[in-house]
């Protein structure tokens, strides 16, 4: 009797590896073949390619699920994905696109501005065709020819008539391109660039972003020939907190998009961003407050020091000439410090184009530096709230993009990322390493199926 019920807790769970494995198997087959198909449709003067792995981390995850975590939760959930994945959902947000198939991304120069072009694989054709357009926005359009699905997005000063990003759309699938592309089968991500304009200042002439990972640790390198515009070195940074590990981010790579972005956000707070052209960043996390003083009765209170240079001279009263805007979100400017309940933000102009606000202005120092982007420190600050109560906090971990991203945020153990010039070139250094007991393929796969609310 002991043997059958040990043979009955026990042959679920293999019957469940067995088909994750051969699912992942079969998977791997079909889709060399159609990842041929989507790569011809890629044009030969496209200035960025960039393809997603998705078929090869699969099967690496599956491989780690079942040799090496043995996560039965995990297992279980990522078999019932697949078996929706199989079924289809029948919902208005069910595109037909097959997730589990590598994803190809390549950018082209349009009209005045950029195109981004996003191939899917898909499983139902007419499911992508009658759902996906109700989801596109006024810079959008979309294509299908057989199993393949194009979505594009442009980005530009002035916005292009729709009939003629709807044709642009429709022309990408009439021509094939013999020249095809490889990537290897080791690498997460890979991203080739050729003359890629990134702003005014600096250009891309040519080079590639690869990816590596293993079980717990991924790794990011990349060389990319480039010709800039003398730049200006910034002489205002922060030093990140060692007692408090904040994450650190230092950035001076602004596109146009970016920076229109930015002051469109900044507008909604009410505050008038000029052009900003670096900022130096230690972010602690939030604290949410209880209050009378707006709609919801929170304040949202986000805990960091900032350094921001703008691209010309600032006037601290134009910034924050919309007072009343920010006041419907809890905060209130008293002189030169904003005050949002017991928060208290100090404000210190630098320079004539240089402006501090923040908690920690002692952390301040003068230094040269040329790094275009440097991330370091505790990543999971992203995702850490303070205050709130047991019911705001239950809500925002029942919230799907929320619990993804703290899980794996809390999975890392230290990111470090820097992208910085030389000799006329951009060097890309990255490292993701996980905690010794957390399994990078698991941990990512436990993000995607949480963001599909299947974990």
């Amino acid at each position: 009797m002991k043997v059958i019920s040990f043979l009955g807790r026990v042959f679920p769970i293999i019957l469940a590896l067995l088909l994750i494995w051969c699912s992942a198997l079969v998977y791997t087959i079909i889709r060399s073949g159609y990842d041929q198909q989507v790569n011809s449709y890629v044009p030969s003067n496209a200035n960025m390619i960039f393809k997603f792995n998705s078929k090869d981390f699969f099967k690496e995850s599956v491989h780690s699920l079942l040799f090496n975590s043995k996560d039965q939760q995990l297992l279980d959930s990522f078999r019932s994905f697949l078996e929706k994945r199989r079924k289809g959902t029948g919902k208005s947000t069910d595109y037909g696109i097959n997730f589990l198939a590598d994803v190809t991304v390549f950018g082209e120069s349009f009209q005045s501005g950029q195109c981004y072009v996003v191939l899917f694989q898909l499983i139902e054709p007419k499911k992508f065709e009658k759902n996906m357009p109700h989801q596109l926005s006024k810079n959008q359009s979309m294509a299908l020819h057989g199993n393949i699905g194009a979505m594009v997005t442009y980005f530009g000063d002035q916005m292009p008539d729709k009939q003629r990003l709807t044709k642009y759309a429709e022309n990408l699938f009439k021509n094939k391109n013999e020249q095809q592309f490889h990537f290897s089968d080791e690498e997460l991500f890979h991203t080739t660039l050729s003359n890629y304009q990134v702003n005014d200042e600096l250009q891309i002439n040519h080079g590639d972003i690869t990816s590596s990972i293993d079980e717990n640790e991924f790794l990011i390198k990349g060389e990319l020939g480039l010709k800039f515009k003398a730049r200006k070195k910034r002489r205002w940074s922060l030093i990140p907190a060692l007692s408090d590990n904040p994450l650190h981010i230092e950035n001076s790579i602004f596109s146009k998009v970016m920076q229109d972005s930015i002051q469109a956000y900044m507008e909604k707070m009410g505050i008038s961003s000029p052009p900003i052209n670096h900022v130096s960043v230690n972010y602690y996390g939030v604290k949410l407050q209880f209050t009378e003083k707006t709609e919801n009765g929170i304040i949202v209170t986000p805990m960091f020091d900032l350094i921001v240079t703008f691209d010309k001279k600032y006037e601290l009263d134009q910034i924050f000439k919309n007072s009343k805007q920010i006041e419907k979100f809890g905060f209130e400017r008293i002189n030169n410090a904003i005050i949002a309940g017991n928060v208290k933000y100090k404000i210190r102009e630098i320079d004539s184009t240089t402006l501090f606000i923040g908690n920690n202005n002692e952390m301040i120092i003068k230094r040269n530096k040329n790094d275009l982007f440097k991330i370091s420190g505790d990543i999971s600050k992203l995702t850490r709230f303070e205050g709130g109560g047991f019911f705001l906090n239950a809500m925002l971990s029942a919230y799907p993009p929320y619990k993804a991203s703290k899980d794996l945020f809390e999975s890392i153990e230290r990111v470090r990322l820097t992208i910085k010039p030389e000799n006329k070139k951009i060097i890309i250094d990255g490292r993701i390493q996980f905690h010794e007991d957390r399994y990078l393929f698991n941990d990512i796969l436990k993000f995607y199926l949480n963001m599909k609310g299947e974990y």
